[in-house]
């Protein structure tokens, strides 16, 4: 089994200069449609726990944000990946945007990853058309939200 390692966001998806973090609540917003898609393929324990490895995303724009998540980029997206241990072997996928205006992480998409392999280029296509929906407002009535407030001690 590969071992975890931690992986900081880039320093490029920070909020903008002149925003002050520490005073904001820091939120994860997941459209209900990615609840959906995660749900139809998982039971519900493995639902609670792939809804447990979201919520460590709180803070996720904080440069001191540390995690044993396992994150990588994917375009101007990323990609929470888990496989094994409560999942079995099933090999999950959360894509997510990091909205530095707006200080939250957008989960957009949830995909049980079927192959070897990067992710597939429908699933790029998949999150941008998402990530434009969501910033029109297209999803706001359809959204799970967890946040903390943001400290600087976190």
């Amino acid at each position: 089994m590969a071992k975890r390692q931690k992986v900081a966001p880039d320093p490029a998806p920070l909020p903008t200069p002149g925003v002050d973090v520490s005073s904001k609540y820091q939120e994860v917003v997941v459209l209900g449609v990615a609840a959906k898609e995660g749900y139809d393929v998982l039971t519900p324990g493995q639902y609670l726990h792939v809804k447990d490895l979201i919520k460590q995303l709180v803070g996720f724009g904080r440069r001191e944000f540390g995690s044993i998540l396992r994150l990588e980029k994917l375009d101007e997206f990323w990609e929470l990946k888990e496989k094994g241990g409560t999942l079995g072997k099933k090999n999950i996928r959360v894509y997510f945007k990091f909205n530095g205006d707006g200080n939250e992480v957008v989960v957009l998409c949830t995909y049980k990853k079927e192959d070897d392999g990067s992710a597939p280029p429908h699933i790029v296509f998949k999150l941008r058309n998402r990530w434009r929906l969501y910033q029109k407002g297209d999803f706001q009535d359809n959204c799970i939200r967890y946040q903390r407030p943001s400290t600087s001690s976190d």
